[in-house]
């Protein structure tokens, strides 16, 4: 199944903080390559950043996708760096070394009881939006296979801080860039996900009072792989201070998340993110 949501509901002020505020690519990998864009050196406070139109699952497993605005990019200054990684956020105090590390913030989509079923009852709650803090570690280096090019290693764990799903996930990512040329960039990036019992229990369990209101099988989800996928990102310097991006990311859901009934009946294991913006550096 799949249908866009332009819409946005009022209700959801989660939602609409978290694609207004940060930038929305879902869980969505893709932008960490638009992060990972090399600055020059500059003094004071420099970087670039992207505004556009991504769209991406409406909440962990649906098979609904939504359509909003992002943002991604970096900035830098004299020993830091801040990247923004669609609904990721981190803080390097190491930048341009050969390895880096920093805190690390994460927002996860929340969904509302209408979400699964067209006739909400008290026993059918709503999940937030989520607040994950945590750190990171990455490492980098030259390849060798063309003039520029790097391969890039991170490790992030985050915990959730906000209440809402009280659990964790641990991601690894490795990434590739490659300069095509003096305008064009590629970057490709393959990424698994790691959630514990109780993150996963909060997005993908079927209580047996919400089977009986969703006509779905009691189910608990355990720890163990939730995702894995690729991403690949193309910039294009339209002169030095406008480029343009695109990225495109494909998730598949793992173990009990893809074996959820909320998954394999009213959603999708496969987690499709797409969108293009507009860059500035300054």
């Amino acid at each position: 199944m799949f249908r866009i949501i332009t819409r946005w509901r009022r209700s959801d002020r989660s939602r609409r903080y978290a694609a207004l505020c940060t930038a929305a690519v879902g869980a969505l990998h893709a932008t960490t390559a638009i992060a990972q864009s090399p600055m020059p050196p500059r003094g004071g406070v420099h970087g670039v950043l992207f505004g556009g139109m991504a769209s991406v699952p409406s909440f962990p497993g649906a098979g609904t996708q939504q359509v909003i605005p992002y943002v991604a990019g970096q900035l830098g200054g004299n020993g830091w760096q801040l990247a923004l990684d669609g609904t990721s956020a981190r803080l390097s105090i190491r930048p341009g070394a050969w390895w880096e590390a920093g805190p690390a913030l994460n927002l996860t989509f929340g969904r509302e009881a209408r979400d699964l079923a067209r006739t909400t009852t008290a026993s059918l709650s709503s999940i937030g939006l989520a607040a994950e803090l945590g750190a990171f570690v990455a490492v980098s280096r030259g390849v060798g296979l063309a003039q520029g090019d790097e391969a890039r290693l991170m490790l992030q764990v985050v915990r959730d801080v906000s209440g809402v799903n009280d659990g964790h996930t641990a991601l690894l990512r490795a990434s590739y860039r490659r300069p095509l040329g003096a305008r064009t960039l590629l970057i490709g990036s393959a990424s698994g996900t790691y959630a514990d019992a109780t993150w996963n229990r909060r997005y993908f369990s079927v209580t047996p009072v919400a089977s009986s209101v969703l006509t779905l099988p009691a189910f608990t989800a355990r720890h163990g792989a939730l995702d894995a996928g690729a991403s690949l990102t193309a910039m294009y310097a339209l002169n030095s201070r406008w480029q343009l991006a695109g990225f495109a990311s494909a998730r598949r859901l793992l173990h009990d998340a893809a074996a959820s009934p909320i998954t394999k009946q009213l959603g999708d294991r496969q987690q499709l993110s797409f969108g293009a913006g507009l860059g500035a550096a300054f």
